[in-house]
């Protein structure tokens, strides 16, 4: 086989997988927006979750196993978070206040820590 035939293959193929990559990539766009049709549409939100290991695998894909929040709140619910002192001398820089009129809001400590066979999730307030 010739350099010129192994050329004619090479380049076939790269023409081959340059049509993959765009239909690969038409198929994406049409599911990403089917995807946001469906989260647009409010009548879905009550088929709408999120599972817990959904939420740990936040925390894994950092490679961090520190503990984070996870706050479940009403539509409606402001969020306010404070400036922290500029000299450095407040005792707690990082502060949220959450503020909900209709519904009870939720506050979990979510940690891959595995004491135990469990993992630790549990109401904060």
């Amino acid at each position: 086989m010739s350099s010129d035939d192994d050329m004619a293959t090479l380049a076939e193929e790269l023409e081959s997988l340059i049509l993959e990559g765009k239909e690969i990539e038409k198929w994406t766009t049409t599911l990403q927006d089917m995807l946001a049709d469906l989260a647009k549409d409010e009548t879905n939100n009550q088929f709408s979750y999120v599972s817990f290991d959904d939420i740990k695998s936040v925390n894994s894909q950092k490679d961090n196993d520190q503990p984070f929040l996870v706050v479940r709140a009403p539509k409606g619910t402001l969020l306010e978070v404070p400036t922290a002192e500029p000299d450095g001398t407040d005792e707690h820089p990082h502060k949220m206040k959450l503020t909900s009129q209709s519904e009870e809001i939720l506050i979990y400590v979510v940690s891959n820590d595995n004491k135990g066979s469990e993992e630790v999730t549990r109401p904060v307030f």
